[in-house]
Formats: C-alpha cells, structure tokens, sequence
C-alpha cells in the first residue's frame, strides 16, 4: 500500500490476531522506508515466538540503528520465547554501554528472565548519572534476588532519595525477606550478622513500596516520590454520586458536596497542601481534552501549592474519558518518576481506547522512562475497567487502590 499509516496499521493488526503465516511479510516490512511502519512490524513480530522472528529481532537489537534495537529489545521480551540468545543479546548490551534507553530495556529483560549472570553488570549501573538506568537496575536486582546484589543496595541507601530510595528498600526487602527501610545502618548491621552462608528466602513477604514513614498519603498510597505527576479525570461521569461510606472530614474538613470529582478534588487537594518543599509535582486534568497545570514540575512552595489548589477548584465534570492523551501530556515531562492517575471509567476517546492497546503503549513508553505508576478507580467499575488500572499499575510497579 502506498499510504504508510495504512500499512502501519495493517502491521499492528497481524501482530494483533498473531497469525503465523505474517511473520515473512512482517520481517521483509522491518525494512519499509518508513519509519513509523518498521517500528510497527518491529513491534508486531513481539507477538511471535518461533524462531524467524526471533532471528529478525535478534539481528535488529545487534544492528545500528539505535530506536529499532530498542524496538526489537522490547518486542523480544514480549514475545515469551526462552531462546537462550536474548538473554546473552541484553548482557552484551550492558556490558557495551550502548543508548540509556538501550540499557534500560535490557536491563527490563534480564531482571524478567531472573538472569543471576547479570548481577555484576546491574550492580555497575546502580553508580549511573541517569536516575531512570539506576531505578531499572534497582527493578531488575530485586527480580532476580541474588545475595551480591545486597551489599551494593544497603550502600545506595545513602545516596539515593525520594522514590529511588524507596526502591532501593523494597529490593532489599524482597532479596532477604528483612524489612528496615530507609535504615541503611540497620540493613548494614543486619548484613554483617547475616552474611555468611547467607542464601535468599525461597518465599520472602511482599515489600509494598513505600517508606513507611512518610506523612504524605494520597488516597492511602505513600507520597514518597520527589518528582510525581498527579493524573485526574474530570469527564462528565465524575459528575455521579461519590457512593463512599464513611467520608472522613479532620481538620481539612470534607468534599464541598457528594459527587466523584467533589470527593477527588478535596483528596488531591489535602495531598497537595501536605507536599514538602523540596518535592516537584504536576497536575494534568483530562475529559474529552487533556489540561495540564503547568508546563513542567513545579516545585511544592506554598504558593505554587495555593495555585494548585486553585487549579483543582476549578475543574469541572465534563466530556468523555480521554486517558491515552492524558498519560502522553504525563510521559512528555522526562524529570517526572511517579505517577499517580485516577479515573473512574473505561478510555472512550483519544489515540488509544482499547484497554490491551493501552496497557501495551505504557509499556512500551516506560520501558525507556522506568515511571512508577499508581492508579485509582473511582465510581462504579466494569471487570474491563477494573482489569485495566490493576494492570497498568501491577505491570508499572504501583499500587492500585478502589474507592469504595
């Protein structure tokens, strides 16, 4: 076809119905003139494990062109194949230095397939200038559980804050099954009692992210992040009745009345008034259009705060639920770590509205962003609803929360 974005989309349908017989023409289309189109075949063969499109991907990762090694990385990881080259491609990709986004995803892969091997090079990366190739570092050590990732982490305690320390915590907590925080004295006093002979609980607790001790909540999930970008949905349905039980009110006193949006504003205002100083925060609002409040994170003064709350005051119910423009406006912001969106319905305008194609695109964004995302389902869900946020925040290292 002559016109590229259809042959784009005729790309990403094969991938989408994965039938075998497409993995020639998708391979011959890693070549298309294009762009956009390669990157879909690229992104299409992620849905084949037989070893013709592994063979394709694996010769794109080794090749010159950085954003399709990248693309390839991805799809090779998506596509579940155990083909012991992928893993021995992302080694010899961190041990070259090679582009960030090329390490990071590599570093993604490797920490999936639990490769003890890589330690040493992950471990390297924990030193890294760019925070984003630190935290998935930090992701995949904690994946993989290996004893000689633990020293390295205790010592990154001191070093690292905000979210990072927080995941440096809980990938300590999930290697030894041990819990104390942000002590990096008490880890180190822990370690020295415990080193010899020391193997990695078979079944440790879950670590929740999060310090513990943070005053900061938002919708009861710990604010420990220094950069986060808060996402609110204002369509027309958050104009319906909240149906909370139990609202509390305290001294920030109580929802000014009883609908889903009057309930989230007086939550995100409450969390916004409590931000420390030293925290960088953006809010984008989202119906039908995508609104954010700034153009960039804004450091938590108290009169940026007052302007915050303002801007929160101001939001009205109205339009559709357009969550695939509103997360783009969220990843355009390369400083922001967390995020934390709310919505109370399935997507129903924007470039995506399919909840699989969403859940695919984050991943795809964050594999080169390592953005923590935490969702809140506000109102009356739908099991694709509910599916979508729980998965978008488990696939995202957050937490999910309903409000009930």
């Amino acid at each position: 076809h002559r016109d590229a974005g259809a042959r784009a989309a005729a790309a990403a349908a094969l991938g989408r119905i994965a039938w075998v017989g497409a993995v020639q023409g998708l391979v011959r289309t890693t070549k298309d003139q294009d762009l956009l189109v390669r990157a879909a075949a690229i992104e299409a063969l992620g849905h084949f494990s037989g070893i013709e499109a592994v063979d394709c991907l694996l010769r794109l990762v080794s090749g010159s062109d950085a954003e399709a090694a990248f693309t390839a990385l991805w799809a090779l990881e998506e596509c579940g194949s155990r083909d012991a080259r992928i893993v021995e491609a992302a080694r010899a990709i961190l041990e070259s230095g090679k582009a960030l986004t090329l390490q990071m995803q590599a570093a993604h892969l490797l920490g999936a397939r639990r490769d003890a091997s890589a330690v040493k090079s992950l471990v390297r990366l924990l030193k890294n200038r760019e925070w984003r190739l630190r935290s998935a570092a930090i992701e995949a050590l904690a994946k993989i559980r290996h004893k000689d990732a633990i020293e390295p982490l205790i010592e990154r305690l001191d070093a690292e804050e905000g979210r990072l320390a927080s995941d440096v915590a809980r990938a300590l907590a999930a290697i030894t099954g041990a819990g104390f925080g942000l002590d990096a004295k008490k880890w180190r006093e822990w370690w020295k009692a415990h080193k010899d002979g020391f193997e990695p609980p078979a079944n440790p607790p879950v670590a929740e992210r999060g310090d513990g001790n943070t005053e900061v909540l938002y919708h009861d999930i710990p604010v420990v992040s220094k950069r986060i970008v808060f996402v609110l949905d204002v369509s027309s349905s958050m104009a319906e009745p909240m149906g909370i039980k139990n609202v509390p009110s305290g001294p920030e006193g109580g929802p000014a009345g009883n609908t889903r949006l009057d309930y989230c504003r007086w939550e995100l205002k409450k969390t916004v008034r409590k931000l420390p100083s030293d925290v960088r925060f953006n809010i984008v609002t989202f119906g039908s259009d995508v609104h954010p409040w700034k153009p960039a994170l804004t450091p938590a003064l108290p009169a940026a705060r007052k302007e915050a709350e303002a801007f929160i005051d101001k939001q009205a119910p109205a339009g559709s639920t357009n969550l695939f423009d509103a997360l783009q406006c969220a990843f355009l912001d390369r400083d922001a770590d967390t995020f934390y969106v709310l919505s109370d319905g399935q997507p129903t305008e924007g470039g995506i509205t399919n909840p699989r194609e969403l859940l695919a695109w984050v991943r795809r964004m964050n594999a080169s962003r390592s953005v923590v995302i935490h969702t809140i389902s506000a109102g009356e869900l739908t099991a694709v609803t509910d599916n979508l946020l729980e998965k978008m925040a488990a696939e995202n290292g957050g937490r999910s929360v309903v409000l009930k």
